[in-house]
């Protein structure tokens, strides 16, 4: 019995042991190419991937007492050309809050000041002004003096910083004369003072008011305890009051002529 293979047999054999080791080689690598293959199938096509979010740059805040809003690469200087080019840009981007607040701040430390200047009390009826008549007035005279017009400056400045009020100006007189000269005396001298308010200050005629009472309301004895003569007393009745007042008050006054 023949145990040994010729020498063909064996490179028979060898010949298909290798075809059969190639195929399966082969085999093996097409199944890892396939394995690779199909994830990639499974991954969206690049035309099926949803675009990102546009990526913006962020807007620019300044800091300052009002806030203003810079627009994408934008710069102060800029910004200072735009909003003089476009006003109404500004008014919208820019708050005024800040500034109204501080302007009615500064409004009430002036009045305080005029408040002190100029002598200002509280009555029932509103904020007064006591003007001696010397001041504004030569002796038996209604027309304002010169030297006048810086009080009256700051009077007519109390009043735009008050507010939207009626405003009353009161003529007094003393007893030298009969009453009914006095009386006129008064109220000619209330008339002056409104229309220098007017023509001079630009305060609006319609809210100002002239009332002459004369001799009544005196402020001091016009005699002394002996019956003599008080001057001082006198100067004081012979005065202009402006009253600021709080609330419409109707009371029927003296008539006078209209300011032409």
């Amino acid at each position: 019995m023949k145990l040994k293979p010729s020498l063909e047999e064996f490179i028979a054999i060898t010949i298909v042991f290798f075809i059969i080791t190639t195929f399966a080689m082969a085999a093996q690598v097409q199944g890892q190419e396939q394995e690779a293959i199909v994830p990639k199938l499974s991954e969206p096509l690049p035309e099926e991937v949803a675009p990102a979010d546009p990526i913006e740059p962020p807007l620019t805040v300044l800091e300052t007492p009002s806030r203003v809003i810079l627009n994408p690469g934008e710069t102060p200087e800029s910004l200072v050309k735009r909003t003089d080019a476009e006003p109404d840009i500004q008014l919208a981007q820019v708050s005024s809050v800040p500034a109204s607040q501080a302007v009615i701040v500064e409004n009430n430390k002036r009045r305080a000041v005029l408040r002190d200047s100029l002598g200002v009390m509280k009555t029932q009826r509103g904020q007064k002004i006591l003007l001696e008549s010397d001041i504004l007035f030569d002796f038996d005279k209604s027309n304002v003096k010169p030297s006048a017009d810086d009080t009256l400056e700051e009077v007519a400045e109390f009043i735009r910083l008050s507010g939207d009020r009626e405003v009353e100006i009161v003529g007094y007189a003393d007893p030298i004369g009969n009453e009914k000269y006095n009386l006129d005396l008064s109220w000619d001298r209330a008339q002056a003072i409104i229309k220098h308010l007017v023509t001079e200050e630009g305060l609006p005629k319609a809210r100002l008011r002239a009332v002459g009472r004369g001799e009544e309301g005196a402020e001091a004895p016009n005699t002394k305890p002996d019956g003599s003569d008080n001057p001082e007393g006198r100067q004081q009745n012979r005065r202009v009051e402006i009253l600021i007042r709080d609330v419409i008050d109707a009371s029927p006054e003296k008539p006078g002529p209209e300011l032409n």
